[in-house]
């Protein structure tokens, strides 16, 4: 086998020092890179995706419809759009009967922390309820919007709370 190499190449083969084989029989016995796209290439793809991803912002646009969907009891599209609602759409000065009209009826949920009192009144929308893995929600997000005894929206909130 030897011979036949030199015959082939027409160089003697080189041996490796204190080895009685020559390198070029030892070279089939070191794996090789298999042949295709590279796996770094696909992973640095992977990276520059993922980084983009999170970088990207998920607010959207407001629109009427989008906010009153709702699909297996939660409504997919508000915690996207309550940022661009609360900072383009002025909600403060609304009635009562303007804010139904644009947001639909309230989801009429009684906050521990604002309980109702005479002539200070809120509706309650639905933004965000998670529940994890849990029977009990882990990530609530709520628009609060208070009204006077004129039924006028006199304050605006976005309450959150997580489970610690």
């Amino acid at each position: 086998m030897i011979d036949s190499l030199r015959c082939d190449l027409g160089v003697p083969p080189r041996k490796a020092s204190g080895s009685r084989f020559p390198l070029q029989i030892l070279g089939g016995f070191v794996p090789q890179p298999p042949v295709g796209f590279p796996l770094q290439s696909l992973t640095r793809a992977f990276l520059l995706l993922s980084i983009c991803l999170a970088g990207c912002d998920q607010n959207i646009p407001f629109e009427k419809s989008g906010w009153q969907k709702k699909f297996d009891g939660d409504y997919p599209n508000r915690d996207a759009m309550v940022r661009d609602l609360m900072d383009h759409h002025k909600l403060t000065g609304l009635t009562t009967r303007a804010i139904t009209e644009l947001l639909g009826e309230e989801d009429r949920v009684e906050l521990v922390e604002r309980p109702k009192a005479e002539g200070r009144n809120y509706m309650t929308y639905q933004v965000l309820e998670d529940f994890g893995w849990d029977i009990d929600p882990v990530h609530t997000k709520y628009l609060v919007l208070e009204f006077n005894q004129d039924s006028v929206v006199t304050k605006v909130d976005l309450l959150e709370w997580k489970k610690p």
